[in-house]
C-alpha cells in the first residue's frame, strides 16, 4: 500500500495509510467529508472539526462488521475515492462518490487499485455505481458491486470486473434537507400575468420579493449557500503553503498562520461575487482571502477579456490578484492596487452601523492590496 497526502482538512496531518494499531485494518482515502447523513431521513451532521475526515471516518467503520461497511460509505457527503483493507477477513471496499469526482482506477486482473495509471495500461476506471467488496479465499477471489439505491446497474456497465450485483441497494442519501422542500406551493396570480405580458427582468424580481414566498425562499437559499461554503471552509489546517511546510518539518510552535489560505477564482460575475460575499461571512474576522482573476493573452499586451474588465469594475474598493497568461511559460501577476469604480454596479457594502463602514475595505478584498498581510507578515 502507498499513498501520498495533500493536507486539505483538520488541524493536524494524517499520515496515509492509516492502520489501526489493534485490528490492522488500513485505510487509503481521497476526499472530503461534508456531512455523514446515517438514514435517509435523518439531517446532515457534519464530522468533528476537531479531527481530519480521514480519522473521522475510519472510526466510524471500525466501529461496524462486514456486512455494515458498503451502508457507511453510502452515507458519505463530498467528493471521494477510497480503498477499505480488512486483512484479517481476506476482504477489501473500493469505491467513488456518486457523482465520480475523484479518480479510481482497477488493473484488468483487479491485483492493483491505483488513483492514476500509466497511458496504454490495462487500466479501467471504476464506475461511481456503488460500493464494490472484494473477498480472497486462497488464490481465488469474488467481487461484488452493492449499488446506489438511484442508479441503474446495467450487466455491460460492470461486466469487464466479471463481478456479481448485490440484489440489496445502498441508501440514497438526500440533497436538499426536506425542511427546505415545499411541493405544494401553489403558482401566485401575478406570475401568469408576467409570463403572458412579458415583464422586464426587474419587475420580475420586484414581484417575487414582495410575494408571500419571495422574502422567504430567498432567506432559505441564502442560508443553505452559507451553510455549503462555511462547511467547505471551517475545516481548513489553518496554514497557508508556506507556513504549513513550516509547521510539518520545524513546528511553528503554535505561531497563527496570518496569510491568506482561501482563493476564489473570480471573474467578477454574479456566482463569484456571491461565493466571495459568503466566504467573508463565514470566515473568522481577520482571515484574508485571495480574490484570483486570470486572463489569457487576447493579443500582444492585451489581457483586457471579458471576466477580467468585469473583474475590476465590481467595487472601486475590492482588491484583485490578476494573473495573466501569454503562455504556458509567461505568467504574470499584478492588480495589487486600487481598481476603478463602475456607476453601473451597485455597491454591495453593509450599511452606515453594520459590521464595516460603508466606504470602508470590507476585509474580504484586503488581502492583495499589497505583498504584506495587514499583519506585517510577508506574503509567501
Amino acid at each position: 500500500m502507498y499513498a501520498s497526502v495533500l493536507w486539505l482538512r483538520g488541524p493536524r496531518l494524517t499520515p496515509q495509510p492509516l492502520v489501526g494499531d489493534d485490528s490492522g485494518h488500513a485505510l487509503l482515502w481521497n476526499g472530503d467529508v461534508f456531512a455523514y447523513e446515517r438514514a435517509e431521513d435523518a439531517p446532515p451532521s457534519a464530522f468533528s472539526l476537531e479531527v481530519s475526515d480521514t480519522q473521522e471516518l475510519f472510526g466510524v467503520l471500525e466501529k461496524v462488521d462486514d456486512a455494515e461497511v458498503p451502508h457507511v460509505l453510502s452515507c458519505l457527503r463530498g467528493p471521494h475515492a477510497l480503498i477499505y483493507i480488512r486483512p484479517e477477513r481476506a476482504k477489501l471496499w473500493f469505491c467513488r462518490d456518486r457523482l465520480g469526482r475523484h479518480s479510481l482506477l482497477v488493473d484488468a486482473a483487479r491485483t492493483t487499485i491505483s488513483s492514476v495509471g500509466l497511458a496504454g495500461s490495462d487500466f479501467v476506471e471504476v464506475p461511481a455505481l456503488g460500493v464494490f467488496e472484494q473477498s480472497f479465499v486462497g488464490e481465488e477471489s469474488t467481487l461484488v458491486l452493492h449499488p446506489w439505491s438511484e442508479v441503474d446497474v446495467d450487466i455491460k456497465d460492470v461486466s469487464v470486473f466479471g463481478c456479481e450485483v448485490s440484489r440489496q441497494r445502498l441508501g440514497a442519501v438526500s440533497v436538499v434537507p426536506k425542511a427546505y422542500v415545499d411541493t405544494e406551493v401553489e403558482l401566485e396570480s401575478w406570475v401568469t400575468r408576467a409570463v403572458e405580458e412579458v415583464w422586464p427582468v426587474h419587475k420580475v424580481f420586484d414581484a417575487f420579493m414582495q410575494s408571500e414566498y419571495g422574502y422567504r425562499d430567498a432567506e432559505m437559499l441564502l442560508e443553505l449557500l452559507r451553510e455549503a461554503v462555511g462547511t467547505r471552509l471551517q475545516r481548513q489546517p489553518g496554514y497557508c503553503k508556506a507556513c504549513m511546510q513550516q509547521e510539518l518539518h520545524q513546528g511553528r510552535n503554535g505561531e497563527k498562520c496570518l496569510h491568506a489560505k482561501v482563493g476564489i477564482l473570480f471573474s467578477g460575475g454574479l456566482d463569484s461575487t456571491v461565493l466571495a460575499a459568503l466566504a467573508d461571512d463565514v470566515m473568522e474576522e481577520g482571515e484574508p482571502i485571495d480574490l484570483v482573476n486570470v486572463a489569457f493573452e487576447l493579443s500582444e499586451g492585451d489581457f483586457d477579456t471579458p471576466d477580467r474588465l468585469t473583474a475590476v469594475q465590481v467595487n472601486d474598493s475590492w482588491r484583485s490578484l490578476m494573473v495573466s497568461v501569454r503562455n504556458r511559460h509567461q505568467v504574470y501577476i499584478s492588480g495589487f492596487g486600487r481598481v476603478a469604480p463602475s456607476p453601473s454596479v451597485p455597491h454591495v457594502h453593509p450599511p452606515e452601523g453594520g459590521r464595516e463602514q460603508k466606504g470602508a475595505w470590507p476585509r474580504a478584498w484586503r488581502k492583495c492590496a499589497s505583498r504584506s498581510s495587514p499583519s506585517g507578515q510577508d506574503r509567501p
